[in-house]
């Protein structure tokens, strides 16, 4: 038998289709695990501790990090602050906030997918 190893994306993809299909969830429960599928696919793809981290200290490390876009950097901080507010403050998001959300997560892990790398 041979084992498969996923990238890290291709994991990150697979569990964003799945949490899609289930975004009936209560807010907070979708943006934990929103977030936590940003953070592990962030970590493992550029090698970022980004799992143990606060939103502040994770933010911090991105914005030092030259790997992501300033774009990427922004979507990303928005993302956090929002989910944050739905964790800690409560805050409740309407259905399209949740899908914008989950469109960013895909957009962000689509756009940091390594390209090949043509032999010259």
């Amino acid at each position: 038998t041979s084992i498969k190893i996923i990238p890290s994306w291709e994991e990150a993809q697979n569990a964003l289709k799945e949490l899609e299909n289930n975004s009936n969830i209560n807010d907070e429960k979708f943006f934990v695990r929103l977030s936590d599928i940003l953070r592990l696919y962030i970590e493992k793809r550029f090698n970022l501790p980004a799992t143990e981290k606060t939103s502040e200290e994770f933010i911090q490390q991105v914005r030092n990090n030259s790997v992501l876009s300033d774009e990427q950097k922004r979507a990303l901080e928005s993302f956090l602050s929002t989910a944050d507010m739905v964790k800690f403050a409560r805050m409740t998001t309407g259905q399209q906030q949740k899908q914008d959300c989950l469109s960013m997560a895909g957009s962000f892990v689509s756009e940091t997918i390594p390209q090949p790398v043509e032999a010259s």
